[in-house]
């Protein structure tokens, strides 16, 4: 049964919000240096990118329009950007995963109250499994951050920038 459906306005913030923590995501893994932490960051980067995909289907199947990259702006306060000089030991890699570990809170929340603020049966499915997502994600960042901190040598030498996969949303 239709019911009221999520509005265009939350529906392109929840979209740019996807794709500033896909971004988050492919930055960390084009500048830190242990493979494992390269491959979970490119899988999470690609997953948020999905789920973008999945809130653009949504709002062209609603609005009939197609996201605007050009209108663009997320909130400034999740704005984060890893300087090249940012990544000097494991605690700075620990500070990193420490902020993915708060996007996934943030989008944990967001779609939670856009829950509240939707009938429709689809929205609902749609949001339900991003919660689901989301929780996946805090999950998996918890556990990279527990793998660091047990790591003795954290950083490895002779990784170049084609040791990380090419990203291409």
């Amino acid at each position: 049964m239709a019911g009221k459906a999520l509005g265009e306005d939350l529906l392109t913030k929840a979209i740019a919000f996807e794709r500033q923590t896909r971004d988050f995501y492919a930055d960390f893994a084009n500048k830190v240096k242990n493979r494992q932490s390269i491959k979970k960051m490119v899988q999470l980067a690609k997953d948020e990118n999905r789920h973008a995909q999945l809130l653009m289907k949504r709002l062209k199947k609603l609005y009939k329009k197609d996201f605007d990259e050009g209108a663009e702006k997320p909130p400034k306060r999740h704005k984060f950007q890893i300087a090249e000089s940012a990544i000097h030991d494991k605690a700075d890699v620990l500070e990193i995963v420490s902020v993915g570990i708060l996007f996934e809170n943030g989008s944990i929340k967001n779609y939670e109250d856009l829950l509240d603020q939707t009938t429709d049966d689809e929205d609902v499915k749609l949001l339900s499994e991003l919660i689901k997502f989301e929780i996946g994600h805090k999950k998996a960042l918890q556990k990279e951050y527990d793998r660091i901190t047990k790591v003795g040598s954290f950083f490895e030498t002779g990784i170049t920038s084609s040791d990380v996969p090419h990203l291409t949303f």
